[in-house]
């Protein structure tokens, strides 16, 4: 498979996974009614398995209507993706119609915020021979999910990396460009406080949340569990910087909100490695909790 083949099915992975089979525009509506929480994941997990079978017939139309006209896009490669329209072009040519596609996921983890109108996704899959991990926001609107955000990529053993950084410096993610209206100020707050904190982001992480590494492998999910494998991860003397602006939005309930940035991980004399980060919060009374914290190394 060609490098820009590879980077497309990784979107395709993600994208379809959470819009495929959603079927129908959402229209907006107010003050919905509550949805429990196990109604909302069943819903979920039913449209993940449901677009593994629109993905392996290469059946892409369809998803534009299903992705939020401004949906957040992180990955899988160094490069910006232009608009929903770009993408849906390229997730066509990366899956075409033949019923042969293999897809073989481990099975969803979904978080449901209050209310049951929000919702964060993460999978792990491997799309014709090509190991992908991703993440989702999305958010449930008269019945119908959307994709509001969605962060893809492809992990890398500590040992490639180690191998591609001695061959020169990796590919610069594209710069975000700055976003963060008033509403999410108090998260955009939150999340440089945790690149400040000499704890990092272990004090705010929620007891469901889920973390994704760069490494094969490297999803753990439980507040307790997260802090020891970051803590295990850690050196001391590790710094780690956000590069240029943020990227924040808030979903339509105003349960979740999401920060997209390119963070500069440092160790030593050696150049600091980007990485590209998707955090997403969970309102928590007057605060916010941290349900999910990806991030991915940009790779062609």
């Amino acid at each position: 498979m060609s490098r820009a083949r590879s980077s497309w099915t990784q979107f395709a992975f993600l994208i379809a996974v959470v819009a495929a089979g959603c079927g129908g525009s959402p229209k907006p509506v107010s003050a919905p009614e509550a949805v429990d929480e196990s109604t909302a994941i069943a819903e979920a997990k039913g449209l993940v398995q449901e677009a593994y079978g629109t993905m392996r017939r290469g059946k892409s139309e369809g998803l534009l209507p299903l992705l939020k006209e401004n949906l957040s896009i992180t990955g899988p490669g160094p490069a910006a993706v232009a608009d929903r329209g770009a993408l849906v072009m390229a997730l066509n040519e990366a899956l075409p119609p033949r019923k042969n596609h293999k897809v073989l996921g481990r099975g969803a983890l979904v978080g449901v915020s209050p209310g049951g109108h929000s919702a964060w996704l993460v999978d792990q899959v491997t799309v014709d021979g090509t190991p992908l991990v991703g993440s989702a926001v999305l958010e449930r609107v008269n019945d119908f999910w959307v994709v509001a955000a969605v962060h893809v990529g492809r992990p890398i053993s500590d040992r490639d990396l180690a191998r591609a950084l001695k061959a020169g410096p990796l590919p610069a993610p594209a710069a975000i460009r700055a976003v963060a209206p008033p509403t999410t100020a108090a998260v955009v707050a939150r999340f440089r406080d945790g690149i400040a904190s000499d704890r990092g982001f272990r004090p705010q992480l929620a007891e469901d949340a889920i973390a994704i590494g760069v490494t094969p492998g490297s999803v753990v999910q439980g507040a307790d569990k997260i802090a020891r494998a970051w803590k295990k991860a850690t050196k001391d003397g590790d710094t780690v910087a956000i590069d240029g602006a943020v990227r924040a939005a808030l979903s339509g309930d105003g349960q979740l909100a999401w920060i997209d940035a390119t963070l500069l991980r440092g160790r030593g004399e050696a150049p600091p490695v980007p990485h590209r980060a998707t955090y997403v919060y969970r309102k928590d009374g007057a605060t916010w909790a941290l349900v999910l914290a990806h991030e991915s190394i940009a790779r062609p």
